[in-house]
């Protein structure tokens, strides 16, 4: 194999973990890939950092290229960077994760093997400011998807990111980021990926690394532009409905509801503005009804999955105590069996 693979990273403020994440692609034992950096207009020294790769690796046998943009976001970056590209294939790391030395030849690899246009790994997430690396892959299972399966089963086959994946470049013919979404634009694009995908191969290694820290988006309490994820909702529930992926639009319908839900729990418990409460409690419960009512009366839901979106439109409190109930008792299993052991 001697195709180029493109590594797009959007980059923001990421002066701690930058070098890091730069010298996991660069350790990569593929010898074909070109790093993009994409400075997301930064104002710590992340620039700097991006600059003095570029400049420390150019005659390297991974080539790093930079791009300064005004501060757009990460789909803006993704988009330029894939817009600057020249691989064959596509692959996106987060400026604070980090990829195995393997990543990039296992799953192109398993591309050539499996005749598939998408192969993903399995992430490994937390807060420790270092995963272990293995020094040989785990064993592993690889199992091969349809395009048609992999939309009717999009929130269980593989993760709800893109960046612990590689992709043929023809993918990004016909898809774009949302420019502008806070969040969730893994959710806007992720079934356009897949519905242009002749397949998809999916391997239980843990390859790329996914570090969670306060800072993330995530974890900075409550934002009222998280409904960023409601849009993408939207968006891929009406791309269900109009190609017909029946099983898609349903499961959707269902996400949505679960979405609003913990949206609205959040700002009940973290929104601290009074007013901006009260008007995103009053605007999405509706919309949750809304599509409780359309997720309720499809034929395949399940009388367990109606009494689960029920309670969580109507009675939160209940439905928030059974899961706090339910991580407890399997919590507590957990500690039970380790102790044991020991």
């Amino acid at each position: 194999m001697n195709e180029l693979v493109s590594v797009i990273v959007p980059v923001y403020n990421a002066e701690r973990y930058l070098e890091r994440c730069i010298s996991s692609i660069l350790a990569q034992s593929y010898p074909h890939v070109e790093i993009i950096l994409v400075d997301d207009g930064s104002t710590d020294s992340s620039p700097a950092i991006c600059d003095a790769a570029a400049a420390k690796n150019s005659l390297s046998r991974h080539s790093v290229r930079v791009l300064h943009q005004k501060n757009g976001g990460v789909s803006l970056a993704r988009n330029n960077g894939i817009e600057a590209s020249r691989g064959e294939w596509i692959a996106f790391c987060d400026n604070d994760d980090y990829m195995h030395p393997k990543m990039i030849e296992t799953l192109l690899s398993l591309c050539h093997e499996k005749g598939c246009d998408i192969a993903a790994c399995r992430p490994e997430k937390g807060a420790s400011e270092s995963f272990s690396l293995e020094p040989q892959l785990p064993p592993s299972d690889v199992r091969v998807f349809s395009r048609e399966r992999m939309l009717s089963d999009i929130y269980g086959l593989s993760s709800c990111y893109v960046w612990d994946k590689v992709y043929a470049r023809r993918i990004f013919d016909n898809v774009r980021f949302p420019v502008g979404s806070y969040t969730g634009e893994d959710i806007a694009v992720l079934h356009r990926i897949y519905y242009e995908a002749r397949g998809v191969a999916v391997t239980d290694a843990v390859l790329y690394y996914h570090y969670i820290h306060d800072r993330s988006v995530m974890h900075k309490g409550f934002d009222v532009r998280w409904d960023s994820n409601v849009h993408a909702l939207q968006d891929r529930i009406e791309f269900a409905h109009c190609h017909g992926l029946d099983v898609l639009y349903r499961s959707s319908l269902r996400k949505m509801v679960y979405c609003l839900g913990y949206l609205l729990y959040m700002n009940r418990r973290y929104n601290s503005d009074r007013a901006s409460r009260r008007e995103f409690c009053r605007r999405y419960r509706a919309m949750q009804r809304e599509y409780y009512r359309a997720a309720v009366t499809q034929p395949s839901t399940s009388m367990t999955d109606k009494l689960y979106l029920w309670a969580d439109t109507y009675a939160p409190f209940l439905y928030h105590l059974y899961n706090f109930v339910k991580w407890r008792i399997v919590r507590g299993n957990r500690e039970a069996v380790w102790g044991s052991i020991r």
